[in-house]
């Protein structure tokens, strides 16, 4: 499988070289090392990151053009069409095409989870039971939370179950409204029936897809984009009708080595979506950084949309009143006033203004970047840098936290003085065992045994939570004297009081 995909490669490098022929192998094969990162910037910020990674969209517009094509060539064959299961016939092939797609496009998460969802919805057509239905989504669930239940923690995995159960939600109580006859059956009406309806549903679909992600999007990404709706209505027809169909003709085509011209097109379609990417990402206002989200506005607000989906009748409502009150809550996390990355190399300090300075020369770290965004802070992470919070010279640099003196050092040297003038010390290496003065240390070896730390000043006294602390003792952990020493209150050589 892995020739096959290199194979498939090759044959799109060929006939698509540069920004399309990378996207056309994240489509296909799953491969986005040829996707730039502007263009993956661009897609994120106006929305439209979901094309990218090959997901339930990729999964029903590939499987779902198989299952059109197929029964529409048996259909015209009267012999077969009024004698036979044509349509569990496509079902069928269509089950098969989802698995190699599955397997071409190298079997990530999420879209294992979009072939289970459709191998589901297959398999009820061929079982002549209801496709689409909450038993079915609950199904999915169930079947990848048996192999992985760590997935329920995994963004892709909430994102795309709230997209879906929002949507077959939708679907139930729109498939009991009656639709009256038409009064005029000619032609043009239909054709602008049609279209005005394809412009509602992609509108209504989005809308509502997109409202059921964004507290997910919120939480764990710290982005809200606002013209998603306008993105996804100019992208989903070029997706649907040109990307997709073509991407699929192409890898039916290889085999015959007649792909270039189905890439060709591909690649327009390419073209089309990069640009409404880049258009509406450039438009004022097209994202906000949202500060960090509490655990329980983030349920309060999902469990008032589960409610608002599952419950009928007129207690439905109260949905409204649970999501209401996680909105008016989410905003009142804490925000940590010194941060520590786990191998020591950035530092963050609350300043005066009540934004957070970066050490300098950590503006680059990973961390440091997730820092900003968690805080709701959209500055460039090197204007963060340059603020005057830091007093450094070659052996460290000093700083405040409120009335306490913060030393953040690089060099061995400077230990000595500071562990008599520091209120909290913070070592990338391993600070001398006789160092009373601080009354936090924080060295390599604290670093290693308790991962990344955060600070809090709560009423003028000091909060302290470190990764190991968080995540507990775990049988894939490494248990450290460190943490059996922040459990039992127990004196130890890493020093976390004085709270």
């Amino acid at each position: 499988m892995d020739r096959i995909r290199n194979a498939i490669n090759a044959r799109i490098d060929a006939s698509l070289p540069g920004e399309e022929g990378g996207l056309a192998k994240a489509l296909i094969t799953g491969d986005r090392g040829g996707v730039s990162d502007e263009v993956q910037q661009a897609m994120r910020d106006s929305g439209l990151a979901h094309i990218l990674s090959i997901s339930g969209l990729h999964m029903m517009l590939m499987a779902g053009t198989v299952f059109w094509a197929l029964r529409a060539l048996l259909a015209s064959i009267p012999a077969l069409a009024l004698r036979f299961p044509i349509k569990k016939w496509a079902a069928a092939a269509s089950l098969a095409a989802a698995l190699f797609y599955l397997a071409i496009s190298g079997a990530a998460l999420p879209t294992i989870r979009a072939w289970i969802m459709m191998s589901i919805v297959l398999l009820a057509v061929i079982l002549d039971r209801p496709a689409i239905t909450m038993r079915n989504v609950a199904l999915a669930a169930l079947a990848i939370l048996i192999v992985a239940p760590e997935s329920v923690f995994d963004p892709s995995f909430e994102m795309s179950f709230a997209a879906v159960i929002a949507l077959v939600a939708l679907y139930e109580a729109m498939a009991g409204r009656k639709r009256p006859e038409l009064d005029d059956v000619s032609l043009t009406w239909r054709t602008l029936r049609f279209a005005w309806l394809a412009i509602w549903a992609a509108g209504v679909t989005t809308t509502v897809a997109g409202l059921a992600t964004a507290p997910f999007a919120a939480y764990h990404f710290h982005r809200v984009s606002y013209y998603g709706l306008a993105a996804n209505l100019l992208a989903a027809p070029i997706v649907g009708l040109l990307v997709m169909p073509m991407a699929l003709l192409s890898v039916v085509a290889m085999p015959l080595h007649l792909e270039h011209v189905p890439l060709l097109v591909m690649g327009v379609g390419l073209d089309a979506l990069v640009w409404v990417g880049e258009t509406v990402a450039a438009w004022p206002g097209a994202i906000s950084i949202v500060p960090s989200m509490s655990g329980t506005s983030l349920f309060l607000i999902v469990a008032g949309g589960l409610w608002l989906c599952l419950v009928h009748g007129a207690l439905r409502q109260a949905g409204w009143a649970a999501i209401a009150l996680g909105l008016f809550t989410a905003g009142t996390a804490p925000r940590p006033d010194l941060l520590i990355e786990r191998e020591g190399k950035a530092m963050a300090v609350r300043g005066e203004d009540g934004l957070l300075a970066l050490l300098p020369g950590s503006h680059k770290n990973y961390s440091a970047q997730k820092w900003l965004e968690a805080d709701g802070d959209a500055r460039d992470p090197a204007l963060a840098a340059q603020s005057e919070s830091f007093t450094c010279d070659s052996l460290g640099c000093l700083t405040a936290l409120g009335t306490r003196r913060v030393a953040f050092l690089t060099d061995p040297a400077a230990a000595e003085e500071d562990c008599r003038s520091a209120d909290i010390l913070i070592a990338q290496f391993y600070a001398p065992k006789i160092c009373a003065g601080p009354a936090v240390v924080v060295d390599r070896r604290s670093l290693r045994d308790n991962g990344a730390y955060a600070l809090y000043l709560v009423d003028g006294s000091l909060r302290i939570e470190t990764v190991g602390e968080v995540r507990g003792r775990r049988p894939w952990a490494v248990t450290t004297v460190a943490q059996e020493s922040l459990g039992s209150g127990r004196p130890d050589r890493v020093r976390l009081g004085k709270k």
